[in-house]
Parts: C-alpha cells; structure tokens; sequence
C-alpha cells in the first residue's frame, strides 16, 4: 500500500515537471 502510494505522488511529480517544461 505504501509502496503504492510513494509511486502515485512520484508519477504525479514527474507529471508535473513534465507539463512545467512542456510550457
């Protein structure tokens, strides 16, 4: 569970960074 947790909040920071330098 935790595991999975960390890996959601991980994709939605690259997700982040990923519309930050697409802009």
């Amino acid at each position: 569970m935790a595991s999975f947790v960390k890996r959601s909040q991980i994709k939605r920071e690259v997700d982040d960074e990923m519309h930050r330098t697409r802009t």
